[in-house]
């Protein structure tokens, strides 16, 4: 890789479902360009090289917190988001 190359992310944790069309106030510009990546915890695949079942989220239950597993339709329901 060149020196010049590099990764810029930014995130912002807004208390949503991830539908706010604009949690950054983007010009236009920026908002056209922009590039929103949705992470599903509990349902993107996971390659088996690094799927490890004691962090799979569909299969962990919190002993301290009583949460989890994650159910499909997770996100919709998750509460507090």
């Amino acid at each position: 890789m060149d020196d010049k190359f590099y990764i810029k992310v930014e995130t912002y944790h807004v208390a949503d479902r991830g539908d706010s069309a604009n949690v950054h106030e983007l010009d236009a510009d920026k908002l056209k360009a922009r590039e929103v990546v949705k992470i599903d915890i509990a349902g993107d695949e996971v390659s088996r090289g690094d799927y490890k079942e004691a962090e799979d989220p569909t299969k962990y239950k919190s002993e301290k917190t009583g949460r989890g597993p994650l159910q499909e339709n997770w996100i919709q329901s998750a509460d507090p988001v």
